[in-house]
């Protein structure tokens, strides 16, 4: 898929999906979730393509949006991403 592709699919900008392709944009909850979605890809693929280094700097930013959202959906949210990390741990064995 195109970058021109997959900001049609999203509704994101071309240079937002360049920049984040790039590592050099944070990137909200929600824009993950259209990402992952349009590539039909899990979240933890997406972010299991980064090192260490990326995650660990990504981590602000999604407490921040985690933050935003209601109780009840940031815990569903951890909750998925709990269970889609025990998955992917899994295939790696």
């Amino acid at each position: 898929m195109t970058q021109e592709n997959l900001a049609e699919e999203t509704g994101l900008s071309v240079n937002f999906i360049s920049s984040v392709e790039r590592g050099t944009r944070n990137i909200s909850v929600n824009n993950l979730i259209a990402i992952s979605t349009a590539l039909d890809v899990n979240i933890s693929q997406l972010v299991a393509q980064h090192n260490n280094n990326q995650i660990n700097q990504f981590l602000p930013t999604l407490i921040d949006e985690l933050n935003k959202l209601p109780i009840d959906t940031q815990d569903a949210l951890i909750q998925n991403f709990i269970q889609i990390t025990r998955i992917a741990s899994n295939y790696d064995k």
